[in-house]
């Protein structure tokens, strides 16, 4: 995105040369005395052509720099996103420039981000407290379920040694799905419904695959993820909102 933002504002300095170019060209010929009404409309085409193509970018900058895409997703997040941790948050503005630029080449990347940002904030926020709970009531050690296919059923879900940081969005949802009730009893403490995590996490993980290991999705399929995710059973905060106490 930064590569991108800095071709636009490469693209806007040769814009405001070219218009230079044009007045040094206009001036000189006034003073020469040589302009004809052809070389007048000329300048002026070119001139416009110049000015619409200034304002396109102009106006892209309103549209997806950080302040206006996060007064944005403040308005539909709510207080939910001023409780997410600050990597959190840069996923989901970057995912959110990506949504507020037209004709972005690869809109996928709006799905993935929204499903890091809640990815990032399971980790940041529950793994470490959920693992030292796990520890404390004992269990070191949790393997899969016999009847899951969906997983290598030879490789545990969660070890002595494993590290929150390490866990990744389907590896967190196998390990959250587990019906072991130490893993919903923690969720208690916390004021949490670990049903709705569940959920989100089936419902975020199916779309993030499919943006992240198939085909290029469209735009429209995109926007599409972002605001079932945003509007989530109507939870103010969407997805999110599963990782906070209600009210």
């Amino acid at each position: 995105m930064v590569y991108y933002c800095s071709a636009v504002y490469s693209i806007a300095a040769q814009i405001s040369g070219q218009l230079a170019q044009l007045l040094e060209l206009g001036t000189a010929n006034l003073e020469l005395g040589t302009i004809h009404q052809a070389t007048l409309e000329q300048v002026a085409e070119r001139q416009n052509v110049l000015i619409s193509r200034f304002e396109q970018v102009v106006q892209f900058l309103a549209a997806t720099d950080t302040y206006s895409c996060e007064q944005c997703l403040i308005e539909e997040l709510g207080p939910v996103y001023g409780c997410l941790e600050e990597k959190a948050r840069r996923y989901l503005l970057a995912s959110e420039q990506v949504f507020r630029t037209r004709d972005f080449a690869a809109p996928s990347f709006i799905v993935i981000g929204i499903a890091t940002a809640f990815e990032r904030q399971v980790s940041l926020c529950l793994l470490s407290g959920l693992f030292a709970h796990l520890r404390r009531h004992g269990l070191h050690r949790l393997m899969p379920q016999p009847d899951w296919s969906d997983t290598d059923r030879t490789r545990p879900l969660f070890t002595e040694s494993s590290k929150p940081e390490k866990f990744a969005l389907g590896e967190i949802e196998r390990l959250l799905r587990h019906p072991d009730p130490r893993i919903g009893g923690f969720f208690n403490e916390r004021g949490l419904n670990i049903e709705f995590v569940r959920a989100a996490l089936s419902d975020i993980v199916g779309p993030r695959n499919k943006a992240a290991h198939g085909r290029p999705i469209p735009f429209e399929e995109a926007s599409e993820t972002r605001n079932q995710w945003f509007t989530w059973r109507d939870l103010p905060g969407g997805v999110f909102a599963v990782l906070f106490p209600r009210p």
